[in-house]
């Protein structure tokens, strides 16, 4: 008998595929962490996620370098004093503070990013937010990640589902997607629902009633903003961290990150010893002495604190940053700071948690001695 509808047949198999979960299973880390046991954290919870922000912008502004901070640091460490130092790189270019494990890729490589979904499978992550702020979606590297996360889907495996994140032209930036993905259908099964309808991060005041009656909205939040309800904050400037309520009253959404930036430039800090930017070594209200501070990154002290408190509040989404942001643009700084980086710096001052290639050594951590 002839199959007409072969499409139709593939997507009611792949609907009956039992699904593998990730707590199913073991795990140490090299520190010699055990994951808990479901002895030790009970039964499955329903109505309570974890998300995780997710970047796709790696070689999506240009290609050249690579420009590593951490390699300057230690072939130069004078260059902080100097923006017209060579080994920069032009002005505005992208830096990474390290190198990723897999090299540094670009982000429409599938085979990096099918070990990016193996990874947050394996971890549990419920759902991944792309960073679409700046009112670029990345269409390129969005459509080869969707067809890796359904192929993985398709083995059987609770992949991650996805939203997006928007703030400049949020209107607009919402209208594209809602073209491109939402309205013709596209990966349904992979769209993170929340409170009845798909998530979208950003400003409905700016989108068309057919968007809002479509998506269910959060407001962008900024760490330096009042809380606002129904925000998503994606990264928090307060000891503790701030919770996030709902227009029903609930405890929606905390954010852990792995470092923050209250200083404004992430490498004021690392580069110049100046500002109270908080490391990865940072915890119970101060960063860690210069001669601890190596471990203390590496054990996650400052992410590790935040999750003890965002525990105990027991929100029902508890928002991860980040996964892969690696880069930032070289800036023009001021006569005291001349470098300028924002967002990522070194590894003691950047926000991953995707693997690293090896350890950075202790005299890295810091540059500022003139």
């Amino acid at each position: 008998m002839c199959d007409t509808d072969p499409l139709g047949r593939a997507e009611r198999m792949r609907n009956h595929v039992s699904r593998t979960h990730a707590d199913q299973w073991g795990g140490i880390d090299g520190l010699g962490r055990e994951l808990p046991t479901r002895a030790e954290t009970g039964p499955r919870r329903e109505g309570r996620y974890v998300g995780l922000f997710y970047f796709l912008w790696l070689g999506q502004h240009g290609t050249s370098g690579p420009f590593d901070n951490s390699e300057i640091l230690a072939k130069y460490p004078e260059a902080v004093w100097d923006p017209a130092h060579p080994a920069w790189g032009p002005e505005n270019a992208f830096h990474f503070w390290g190198e990723p494990l897999y090299g540094y890729y670009l982000n429409d490589d599938a085979w990096v990013l099918r070990r990016h979904v193996q990874l947050l499978t394996s971890a549990g992550v419920d759902f991944i937010v792309f960073d679409t702020t700046n009112a670029v979606t990345y269409k390129k590297v969005y459509d080869v990640l969707f067809r890796v996360l359904d192929e993985v889907w398709g083995q059987g495996f609770t992949v991650p589902q996805f939203a997006f994140y928007t703030n400049t032209d949020s209107g607009t930036t919402i209208a594209e997607l809602y073209e491109d993905i939402y309205k013709p259908g596209r990966y349904k099964h992979l769209w993170f629902h929340w409170k009845g309808n798909p998530l979208i991060i950003g400003d409905p005041a700016e989108c068309t009633e057919e968007q809002q009656a479509f998506f269910t909205f959060r407001l962008n939040q900024w760490p330096n903003e009042e809380a606002k309800v129904n925000g998503f904050p994606w990264i928090e400037f307060q000891r503790p961290q701030r919770v996030f309520f709902n227009d029903e009253g609930e405890k929606e959404v905390i954010n852990v990150s792995v470092a923050q930036h209250p200083s404004v430039a992430m490498s004021d800090t690392p580069f110049y010893g100046y500002g109270d930017n908080w490391g990865r070594g940072y915890h119970e209200g101060m960063e860690e002495p210069e001669a601890d501070l190596y471990e203390s990154i590496h054990r996650g002290m400052n992410i590790a604190e935040q999750w003890e408190f965002a525990i105990d509040e027991d929100p029902q989404i508890i928002f991860v940053t980040g996964w892969n942001e690696w880069i930032a643009m070289r800036l023009q700084g001021t006569t005291d700071r001349p470098v300028l980086f924002v967002d990522q710096a070194t590894l003691a001052f950047s926000r991953d948690i995707e693997p690293m290639k090896g350890r950075v050594s202790r005299p890295l951590l810091y540059a500022v001695d003139r």
